[in-house]
């Protein structure tokens, strides 16, 4: 006679094989997470100048990760922020080459996957500046926000906030900010020529709010921010 475990084992088996539906019940990475990376190359708030020349507008960057812990897929993200155009790459190796516009900022993050799970897990954000034939002077990086962060709720008690706000310059000439904000989207002008990069105690009472910066250097080159939001409730 067999012992228990053994059958009970045996029967397990032939429900499994036996139901379809159990292979996604008993799919063991499915609620596995995939494990952040760290971004290589290009490095953060600076100027790319080894990409291989290939017109007089375009070069290809090879793009370089750490291997993710946990994942067997990634997906490039990159942002053209002339023209906040949008374009995705998979890979599945630790490095890719990509064909960009010179003389072009760019915003890049991977976000790694995993066969099976539904689960997905993102880098940090970079930024670079693609570099072209004659750049002299640089536009600034558009403003990223520290707080309230994107998306974040406050309690229905919150009577003010901090906008607190960071940019860079590869020129390192920023000179001022213009702030939008507003319970609208797009926000309106709150504030302009701001020459820190916080606001203090705005007031705020519940709904949703928007806000935006507009930076701005010596030599008058702008970059604008994405609309960033937080609720209050």
């Amino acid at each position: 006679m067999k012992p228990l475990p053994f059958l009970l084992g045996l029967a397990i088996l032939v429900l499994w094989s036996c139901d379809p539906d159990l292979d996604v019940a008993l799919d063991l990475s499915s609620g596995i997470e995939p494990s952040a990376v760290s971004l290589i190359f290009p490095e953060d708030v600076s100027e790319c100048t080894t990409g291989i020349s290939l017109s007089d507008t375009e070069s290809e960057v090879i793009f370089e990760w750490s291997e993710a812990a946990v994942g067997d897929g990634y997906i490039l993200t990159l942002i053209n922020l002339n023209n906040s155009d949008i374009q995705t790459f998979e890979s599945e190796t630790e490095s890719l080459p990509v064909v960009l516009q010179k003389a072009t900022p760019y915003r890049w993050l991977i976000t790694t996957t995993l066969t099976g799970s539904r689960e997905i897990s993102e880098s940090e954000v970079f930024v670079f500046f693609n570099a072209g034939p004659g750049s002299t002077s640089f536009i600034p990086f558009p403003a990223r926000n520290i707080a309230p962060g994107n998306g974040q709720a406050f309690p229905a008690t919150q009577e003010a906030v901090n906008l607190i706000w960071e940019s860079s310059d590869l020129d390192n000439d920023i000179l001022e900010y213009d702030v939008y904000f507003a319970n609208v989207n797009p926000p309106t002008l709150f504030s302009a020529n701001v020459a820190d990069s916080q606001i203090t105690g705005v007031p705020v009472t519940t709904g949703t709010y928007y806000w935006q910066i507009i930076t701005r250097d010596q030599r008058g080159n702008e970059s604008t921010s994405e609309v960033f939001r937080f609720t209050v409730n």
